[in-house]
């Protein structure tokens, strides 16, 4: 890879060995590059007034930030990676289905 990071989130491990292995990519693989390029790192240390965990995040410098201070692009972003993470593990898997985890071919 030629950038570095200083913050890596779990779910940045796949875009980042995608990159680092200058791989084609499939739908899934497009949106973890999206996400992990342009979202701070993931982080859920949060909770909110009812005790529910909430997404916080943290940028480049360590300040978490609360989703609430994201972009309306990067909240739409997040969401959409919310919505792939939930079919794909607890939901009826309409994404897999449709393939967006395709084998893309060189």
């Amino acid at each position: 890879m030629t950038t570095n990071t200083n913050y890596v989130g779990t779910n940045d491990f796949i875009a980042m060995a995608l990159a680092q292995g200058n791989a084609k990519v499939d739908a899934y693989g497009a949106l973890l590059t999206k996400v992990q390029q342009e979202l701070p790192t993931v982080w859920f240390p949060g909770t909110n007034a009812q005790g529910k965990q909430v997404p916080q995040f943290v940028n480049e410098q360590g300040k978490l930030i609360p989703l609430t201070k994201l972009t309306k692009r990067q909240r739409v972003l997040f969401h959409d990676y919310q919505l792939l993470q939930y079919d794909i593990t607890a939901g009826k898997q309409y994404a897999l289905k449709a393939g967006v985890m395709k084998t893309v071919k060189k």
